[in-house]
């Protein structure tokens, strides 16, 4: 029915089957799985994933609103010292700088939003990998410190 089979060429049919299934639009196969919530301990928010570099720029800009149980994590490509600034901003905020163990390495708490040029810079107390800006004071509410270990699901 489907005519004769060579076996000679069965290890580059699969070799192409599994090299093409990374860029299928229907296979996750090759990239990680997506991260939706940072857990501490019992608490979950949902996030927001800021991966490039234009959504790393706009960031929280112009939001009117932000939930309590709600965020935005920056994933940047490699463990560094990444600042950040409220340009644009309306909500305060609480910054968290997350190291690549996803350690809390830093958190600026309460941060304002920029009232005129020139803004202030945030800069963390030590490389991260990760940024997750979240309300004003739900770091608080969480009871997060330096230190702490947070779950990506």
């Amino acid at each position: 029915m489907f005519g004769k089979i060579d076996l000679k060429s069965w290890p580059l049919f699969f070799l192409f089957v599994s090299f093409s299934s990374c860029f299928l639009p229907v296979s996750s196969f090759c990239e990680p799985p997506a991260i939706k919530q940072v857990c501490l301990k019992d608490r979950c928010l949902s996030v927001e994933i800021a991966d490039t570099n234009i959504q790393r720029a706009l960031g929280l800009q112009g939001r009117k609103e932000l939930a309590e149980d709600a965020g935005m994590l920056f994933i940047f490509d490699a463990q560094d010292l990444y600042d950040f600034w409220m340009k644009d901003t309306l909500l305060s905020l609480d910054m968290i700088w997350i190291d690549q163990d996803r350690k809390v390495v830093d958190i600026k708490s309460h941060v304002p939003p920029c009232a005129g040029d020139p803004c202030a810079i945030y800069t963390p107390a030590g490389k991260a990998k990760y940024v997750l800006e979240i309300k004003a004071g739900q770091s608080d509410v969480f009871k997060l410190h330096v230190g702490d270990e947070l779950l990506f699901k």
